[in-house]
């Protein structure tokens, strides 16, 4: 039982204040951060207007410093020259010898570009620049007259130098006096791009202005960026819009807003270095701090409210959290109590934590010990004193550690009984950590399903035995009758000398005698499609002939109607790789079927034609047709048309359209064309062949000069006339018997004679002794007679009944109606056979070779088209087992048959081992191929 969760308290705080201190708690905060907010703005932006005063102040002294160097340089130069003029280095009287000295002088100097002398009027006598001289200076006539008067410099400007094109500032000082008293200036060019570049480390920040104004506003000269305002005249100049030296915030005059200005007098009287800097460019940096500041601020209010919400929510939500788990505890409680199964936890240390009434029924006996607390090895030993399960398999001095071993298994089921008969499914699963689940449900029902099922099983088992076993006996009563008429029918085929007309009809019997036989077989094909077993068995075939066949079949039953039959094919090849037995199966059923649905005397067309490798194939009546609803019943089993007056039993169709898909083609029902009736079509993939070559019957021989002795066992005299007709034409002796004990007797009367029999043809089902209890006390006779060939000739095709001959001892099989061909193939591979007849054996063996590697070669080409889809790798190896075991070879018999095995079991390397034992029989038989063969 979980204990109640305790609702915590905090010390000395009601529950209730809680919410409240929380609220409280963060509005103080919050007014906090507010307040610290708006001083944080306020300190920042007085912060940045003290930054942006400082880089003003700074940058007009410095403009200052610089301009007054620059222009001390020019003026000294200006003043050099009085000393020259009373020293009388240059004189008015000779203008060129004072214009070279000039040129001398400007020559070392990068302050200035031109220096010239002229008289009180303007008028240049003497320059530094060649073709200066006779100019007159672009300045009035006033300014003249003043600077002539002054002893100091004056700035003039700005002015436009017609030669150079340059905008300059004209330095004007009186140098002296020439021979008449009349008063000398002295001027020096100064272009204004000079004065720029000496502004020009004021850079920082871009937006900062640096000029040289004079008194009235006119700009002589300003720094990079600002060239385009020299020679403009700005209101309210630095003499009377500022306090000079001290720095102010003003309206800019260049344009709205205000700047940061300053304006320091420099050595020349009336001139200034003004220093502006835009508010907006001095506070560029601010509002993002601001805006940082306040995003800062708001977040951190977001996130104390945010906090202050979780807290409250938190707070307020425990009790009702506190509530909800105590009532899931419950209901958890009552859950596990109502559970229909037993249930028990049990903690890491496998004691019991918790169990329902469910689980203390089924330890009814120690209920009282089932407590939380309890350790399992104490129940364990419980269980095995009272005898609660029946643990009859374990010795009792091991079953306490075999139950304590299976409870710490990970988990898993197991069933076991209890004393009173009744059964539980065991069902646990370890936790990591946490411990053990255990999960009791009773399965005393499910147990007695399960056995009631079994028996079922067992009864439907040998339902389909008994099912199974009367199919065979049919398939021999029909089999044994069939194989008398078809082969007397084909022994009156090679009667010499019977004329065409008989001839002709002795076919027709055979042919009859063969669809007798496939009617026979058509309630075993439709076990055989149901269990999955039926298998097609392509040859070379002409289809043509097999269309023909199937109309000679039905021809009697059309001309009793006088239905004729017509016949039409398209494009048909001469040999295809079919499975023509199966193939003339559907022809027929769908041509038996249209003539006993179409009127008497009217017509049954049947058109063939192959298109590129699919062959189609359509029969059409001339009776009432199919309707369209009951179309998609037509081919399914004992299914018959519900105006149907004629008789069958519906399995046609059925077989037919199992028989198409096995072939992988389609088949289905239309209207005829033209006229009325039902037309049904089947279309189907086909491989095109070349003629086969022309097969030779096999003669068995034991060695040369040797007659083959053969014994045949058979209760129906047909049977052993048939087995005589198909072997007369052959030089070997044949003797017949009609039971078992006869069979024996002859087999010992031969060997005192001296002329044992070489080969049994024991039939498998006889009255009295069968064919399998005689071939065991044939196999229970001393010496060569007790392994004398046999080979079974039966009627029952069932792969069962074949093993069962197989285990009586039997070597071989055939299966009636007996085909010549077959059976002496079965009678070589049986003479072949090392047997103790002495040295005949093996002569026989080498005569039939050839044939036997030319098989070989057969049988290993089969084995690499079936290693490539996987599909037909069992019935390959099986069929290679026994052309190996011909040749003599009982290491790679041994071989095979081992890959066998493997593929029968599914084991994953099977694959691997076919291809293993493909090299090793490639290896062991170099001359198996078909060159090899006919040679």
């Amino acid at each position: 039982m979980t204990p109640p969760v305790q609702r915590r308290r905090w010390p000395g705080i009601p529950a209730r204040a809680i919410p409240a201190l929380i609220l409280a708690a963060t509005f103080v905060i919050l007014m906090s951060l507010a307040i610290s907010t708006a001083r944080n703005i306020s300190r920042g932006e007085a912060l940045a207007v003290a930054a942006a005063e400082a880089t003003v102040t700074r940058s007009a002294i410095v403009a200052q410093s610089l301009l007054d160097r620059h222009l001390l340089q020019v003026e000294g130069q200006l003043a050099g020259l009085s000393d020259w003029l009373q020293h009388g280095f240059i004189s008015a009287a000779d203008p060129g010898r004072a214009s070279l000295a000039l040129q001398q002088l400007a020559s070392h100097s990068y302050t200035h570009r031109n220096l010239m002398l002229t008289d009180a009027q303007g008028e240049v006598w003497a320059s530094a620049v060649t073709g200066g001289v006779g100019h007159s200076l672009p300045i009035s006539r006033g300014v003249l007259e003043a600077a002539a008067r002054e002893g100091s410099a004056s700035l003039h400007g700005p002015l436009r130098n017609a030669d150079s094109g340059l905008t300059m500032l004209l330095l004007l000082r009186r140098v002296g006096q020439d021979a008449a008293g009349r008063p000398i200036l002295a001027a020096a060019e100064i272009p204004t791009a000079l004065l720029t570049a000496v502004l020009a480390p004021m850079v920082t920040p871009p937006e900062l202005r640096v000029r040289l104004e004079n008194r009235d506003g006119l700009i002589l000269a300003a720094g990079a960026g600002q060239t385009h305002l020299i020679g403009q005249v700005l209101p309210r100049s630095p003499a009377s819009g500022l306090r000079l030296v001290r720095l102010e915030r003003r309206t800019d005059r260049l344009g709205p807003g205000e700047v940061f200005a300053t304006a320091r007098p420099t050595m020349l009287q009336g001139l200034f270095a003004v220093a502006e800097l835009p508010e907006a460019a001095a506070l560029a940096g601010w509002p993002q701090l601001r805006l940082s500041i306040l995003t800062g601020s708001g977040i951190a209010a977001l996130l104390l409210v945010a906090l202050a919400a979780a807290l409250f929510f938190a707070v307020w939500n425990g009790q009702r959290a506190a509530t909800e788990r105590e009532g899931a505890n419950t209901r958890l409680l009552a859950a596990i109590e109502s559970l229909p199964d037993g249930f028990a936890f049990w903690d890491p240390e496998d004691r019991l934590v918790i169990c329902n009434s469910r689980y203390r029924d089924f330890h009814d006996p120690m209920r009282e010990i089932l407590v939380p607390g309890l350790r399992f090895e104490e129940l364990a030993k419980a269980w095995i004193a009272d005898g609660t399960f029946n643990l009859p398999e374990i010795a009792p001095e091991q079953r306490l550690a075999h139950v304590l071993d299976t409870h710490r298994s990970p988990g898993g089921q197991r069933e076991r009984q209890l004393r009173d008969g009744r059964w539980l499914r065991i069902a646990q699963r370890r936790m990591p950590g946490s411990g053990m689940v255990v999960i009791l449900t009773e399965i005393t029902a499910l147990k007695q399903a399960m056995t009631e099922l079994a028996e079922a099983r067992d009864t439907a088992d040998r339902a389909t035995r008994a099912k199974a076993n009367l199919l065979a006996h049919v398939s021999h009563e029909l089999r044994t009758p069939l194989a008398s008429l078809l082969r007397l029918a084909d022994a009156l085929q090679r009667e010499a000398g019977l004329p065409p007309p008989q001839r002709h009809q002795a076919g027709l019997v055979g042919a009859t005698a063969r669809h007798l036989l496939a009617l026979a077989n058509e309630v075993l094909d439709l076990a055989a499609m149901e269990a999955q077993s039926l298998t097609l068995h392509p040859s070379v075939a002409q289809p043509a002939d097999i269309f023909r066949e199937a109309i000679a079949m039905v021809q009697p039953l059309a001309e009793a109607r006088q239905v004729r039959i017509a016949f039409t094919e398209e494009a048909l090849p001469p040999h295809i790789e079919v499975d023509a037995t199966r193939l003339r199966q559907m022809v027929l059923n769908l041509l038996s079927n249209a003539v006993k649905f179409t009127p008497d005397g009217s017509e049954v067309r049947l058109l063939a034609r192959a298109e590129a490798d699919r062959l189609r194939f359509e029969v059409s009546d001339q009776g009432s047709g199919v309707p369209e609803a009951e179309r998609p019943q037509l081919f399914r089993d004992f299914t018959r048309l519900a105006s149907s007056q004629q008789e069958g039993t519906g399995l046609g169709l059925s077989i037919t359209a199992r028989l198409a898909h096995l072939m992988g083609g389609e088949i289905g029902c239309t209207d005829a064309q033209p006229g009325p009736g039902a037309c049904f079509w089947m279309e189907m993939p086909i491989r095109r062949a070349a003629p086969p070559a022309p097969e030779q019957e096999a003669i068995p021989t034991r060695s040369p000069g040797h007659r083959l002795r053969l014994l045949a066992v058979d209760d129906a005299p047909s049977n052993l006339s048939v087995l005589r007709a198909l072997l007369a034409q052959h030089d070997l002796d044949l003797e017949t018997v009609n039971e078992g004990p006869a069979a024996l007797e002859a087999v010992e009367i031969a060997a005192r004679e001296g002329r044992p029999f070489d080969v049994v043809l024991m039939d498998v089902m006889m009255p009295g002794m069968d064919g399998k209890e005689t071939t065991r006390r044939l196999r229970a006779m001393p010496g060569t007679i007790g392994r004398m060939p046999v080979i079974a000739v039966t009627a029952s095709a069932f792969p069962d009944d074949l093993a069962e001959t197989r285990a009586a001892g039997m070597d071989g099989h055939v299966i009636k109606p007996v085909d010549r061909a077959l059976l002496l193939r079965a009678l070589a591979d049986a003479v072949a056979r090392p047997t103790a007849g002495g040295p005949g054996a093996q002569v026989a063996l080498e005569t039939l070779r050839p044939m036997l590697l030319a098989e070989l070669d057969l049988r290993l080409t089969q084995l690499e088209l079936a290693l490539r889809d996987g599909t037909t790798l069992i019935p390959t190896v099986h069929a290679l087992a026994g052309t190996v075991g011909h040749l003599g070879a009982p290491r790679q018999v041994t071989r095979t048959r081992r890959v066998l095995q493997a593929l029968r079991e599914a084991d994953p390397d099977g694959p691997k081992l076919a291809r293993a034992l493909l090299d090793e029989l490639r290896f062991s038989f170099p001359d198996a191929s078909p060159r090899a063969a006919a040679s």
